[in-house]
Protein backbone atom coordinates (compact mmCIF):
# COMPACT_ATOMS: atom_id res chain seq x y z
CA UNK A 1 0.00 0.00 0.00
CA UNK A 2 1.32 3.40 -0.93
CA UNK A 3 1.36 6.09 1.74
CA UNK A 4 0.04 8.48 -0.90
CA UNK A 5 -3.26 6.53 -0.97
CA UNK A 6 -3.96 6.83 2.76
CA UNK A 7 -6.60 9.44 3.53
CA UNK A 8 -5.99 11.48 6.70
CA UNK A 9 -8.73 12.38 9.19
CA UNK A 10 -10.68 15.57 8.49
CA UNK A 11 -8.60 18.71 9.03
CA UNK A 12 -5.22 17.02 8.60
CA UNK A 13 -3.05 16.93 5.52
CA UNK A 14 -0.57 14.19 4.74
CA UNK A 15 2.34 13.92 2.35
CA UNK A 16 5.02 11.31 2.89
CA UNK A 17 7.77 13.89 3.51
CA UNK A 18 5.92 16.87 5.01
CA UNK A 19 3.15 17.55 7.51
CA UNK A 20 1.04 20.57 8.37
CA UNK A 21 1.49 21.41 12.03
CA UNK A 22 0.55 23.91 14.73
CA UNK A 23 2.55 25.22 17.68
CA UNK A 24 1.88 27.17 20.85
CA UNK A 25 4.60 29.70 19.98
CA UNK A 26 6.15 31.12 16.82
CA UNK A 27 8.75 28.83 15.24
CA UNK A 28 10.94 30.11 12.42
CA UNK A 29 11.83 28.42 9.15
CA UNK A 30 14.83 26.04 9.40
CA UNK A 31 14.20 25.26 13.10
CA UNK A 32 14.41 21.63 14.20
CA UNK A 33 11.18 20.56 15.89
CA UNK A 34 9.80 17.46 17.58
CA UNK A 35 6.31 16.19 16.79
CA UNK A 36 4.01 15.83 19.83
CA UNK A 37 2.54 12.39 19.23
CA UNK A 38 0.05 12.68 22.12
CA UNK A 39 -2.04 15.11 20.05
CA UNK A 40 -2.71 12.56 17.31
CA UNK A 41 -5.44 10.80 19.29
CA UNK A 42 -8.95 11.79 20.27
CA UNK A 43 -11.95 13.12 18.38
CA UNK A 44 -10.11 16.12 16.90
CA UNK A 45 -6.56 14.95 16.18
CA UNK A 46 -3.98 17.63 15.54
CA UNK A 47 -0.30 17.70 14.77
CA UNK A 48 1.55 19.97 17.18
CA UNK A 49 5.29 20.60 17.25
CA UNK A 50 7.74 22.31 19.56
CA UNK A 51 11.42 23.24 19.38
CA UNK A 52 13.29 19.96 19.75
CA UNK A 53 15.50 19.09 22.69
CA UNK A 54 18.58 16.93 22.19
CA UNK A 55 17.38 14.23 24.57
CA UNK A 56 14.55 11.83 23.95
CA UNK A 57 13.29 9.65 21.15
CA UNK A 58 10.66 11.03 18.85
CA UNK A 59 9.83 12.16 15.36
CA UNK A 60 11.92 15.16 14.35
CA UNK A 61 11.52 17.50 11.42
CA UNK A 62 12.49 20.92 10.08
CA UNK A 63 10.11 23.86 9.70
CA UNK A 64 9.82 24.89 6.04
CA UNK A 65 6.93 27.36 6.41
CA UNK A 66 6.89 29.42 9.64
CA UNK A 67 4.49 28.38 12.39
CA UNK A 68 2.75 30.65 14.89
CA UNK A 69 0.02 30.24 17.48
CA UNK A 70 -2.39 31.75 14.96
CA UNK A 71 -1.17 30.01 11.78
CA UNK A 72 -0.19 26.45 10.94
CA UNK A 73 3.05 25.82 9.09
CA UNK A 74 4.84 23.03 7.26
CA UNK A 75 7.37 20.59 8.70
CA UNK A 76 9.68 18.47 6.54
CA UNK A 77 10.14 14.94 7.93
CA UNK A 78 12.49 13.39 5.39
CA UNK A 79 15.05 14.13 2.73
CA UNK A 80 17.65 16.89 2.78
CA UNK A 81 16.71 19.97 4.81
CA UNK A 82 18.41 23.30 5.40
CA UNK A 83 19.04 23.94 9.11
CA UNK A 84 21.01 26.37 11.28
CA UNK A 85 24.18 25.31 13.11
CA UNK A 86 24.96 26.23 16.71
CA UNK A 87 28.67 25.56 16.20
CA UNK A 88 31.16 24.46 13.57
CA UNK A 89 29.98 21.13 12.12
CA UNK A 90 31.96 18.90 9.78
CA UNK A 91 30.49 17.43 6.62
CA UNK A 92 29.41 13.85 7.39
CA UNK A 93 28.91 14.46 11.12
CA UNK A 94 25.87 13.12 12.92
CA UNK A 95 23.82 16.07 14.23
CA UNK A 96 21.36 16.44 17.08
CA UNK A 97 18.94 19.16 18.14
CA UNK A 98 19.99 21.90 20.57
CA UNK A 99 17.40 22.41 23.30
CA UNK A 100 15.42 25.69 23.08
CA UNK A 101 17.12 27.06 19.94
CA UNK A 102 15.95 24.93 17.01
CA UNK A 103 19.57 24.71 15.84
CA UNK A 104 21.75 21.61 15.41
CA UNK A 105 25.10 20.57 16.85
CA UNK A 106 27.47 17.65 16.40
CA UNK A 107 25.81 14.76 18.24
CA UNK A 108 27.48 13.58 21.43
CA UNK A 109 27.30 10.01 22.74
CA UNK A 110 23.73 8.91 23.53
CA UNK A 111 22.10 12.00 21.93
CA UNK A 112 19.33 11.31 19.45
CA UNK A 113 20.44 11.92 15.89
CA UNK A 114 18.36 14.25 13.73
CA UNK A 115 20.43 13.66 10.61
CA UNK A 116 23.78 13.62 8.85
CA UNK A 117 25.48 16.83 7.72
CA UNK A 118 25.70 16.89 3.91
CA UNK A 119 27.58 20.20 4.02
CA UNK A 120 29.78 21.78 6.66
CA UNK A 121 29.09 24.79 8.87
CA UNK A 122 31.99 27.02 9.90
CA UNK A 123 30.35 28.65 12.94
CA UNK A 124 27.19 29.38 14.93
CA UNK A 125 24.29 30.65 12.77
CA UNK A 126 25.68 29.17 9.54
CA UNK A 127 23.26 27.23 7.35
CA UNK A 128 23.98 23.63 6.39
CA UNK A 129 22.21 20.83 4.56
CA UNK A 130 21.25 17.78 6.63
CA UNK A 131 19.92 14.42 5.46
CA UNK A 132 17.17 13.77 8.00
CA UNK A 133 17.28 10.30 9.55
CA UNK A 134 14.46 7.91 8.84
CA UNK A 135 14.78 6.33 12.30
CA UNK A 136 14.21 8.83 15.12
CA UNK A 137 15.69 6.51 17.76
CA UNK A 138 19.25 6.40 16.43
CA UNK A 139 21.75 7.61 19.01
CA UNK A 140 25.33 8.73 18.56
CA UNK A 141 28.03 6.52 20.08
Amino acid sequence: MSLANIQPPAGLTFEPSTITAAAATTIAVKAVVKVDLSDLTGTTPAVNVAIAASAGAGIYGVVTNAISAAKDGTVQLGGIATVIASEAIAEGALVSAVATTGKVETADAAEFVVGVACTAAAADADELEVLLTANPTITAV
